[in-house]
């Protein structure tokens, strides 16, 4: 009888932890985000922050929309996590992250106001932004001469032979 009413509590402990761990954290705000360390224009920001999405693994991003004030990514993880996020106030040297919205991340808008999502979501927006900055340097380096920019191919002719006598 004492094993079954231990069971019992254990079973119920498991089942109340398990609701209570949902992972969450308070949603970031990402504020302002330096990308280019140099001043740049609005057009690198946005070459880095596409480039950085694409070579994101093992989470996906996609460019879902891109007009003269956004670029719209998508985060796709495993198939299974899913967020919208919009860059925003693109400038010679910066942006900003808004949230637009996901699914099985366990978002949460409180009735404070707060809002709480898994804490995952903010380590790929920050490898996101790493990649980014990343990609910037690279691009930085080629326009100051440090790496140069690729050449295009050219073939000088050989010059004519001269007539045998």
């Amino acid at each position: 009888m004492i094993r079954v009413v231990l069971s019992c509590i254990t079973a119920l402990l498991l089942v109340v932890s398990g609701t209570a761990s949902a992972r969450q954290s308070p949603m970031p705000v990402f504020g302002r985000q330096p990308i280019l360390s140099q001043p740049g224009t609005p057009a690198d920001v946005r070459l880095v922050i596409k480039q950085a999405a694409v070579m994101q693994a093992p989470e996906t991003w996609t460019i879902v929309a891109e007009d003269a004030d956004r670029i719209r990514l998508q985060l796709n993880v495993r198939n299974r996590h899913f967020a919208v996020i919009d860059i925003v106030n693109i400038d010679a040297s910066s942006c900003d992250i808004k949230y637009v919205s996901s699914e099985n991340l366990n978002y949460t808008k409180n009735d404070d106001g707060s809002e709480e999502i898994h804490p995952n979501f903010t380590k790929w927006v920050q490898a996101l932004m790493r990649s980014a900055r990343a990609q910037a340097l690279q691009l930085q380096a080629r326009n100051n001469g440090a790496v140069p920019p690729a050449q295009p191919l050219t073939v000088t002719p050989l010059p004519a032979a001269a007539p045998a006598p």
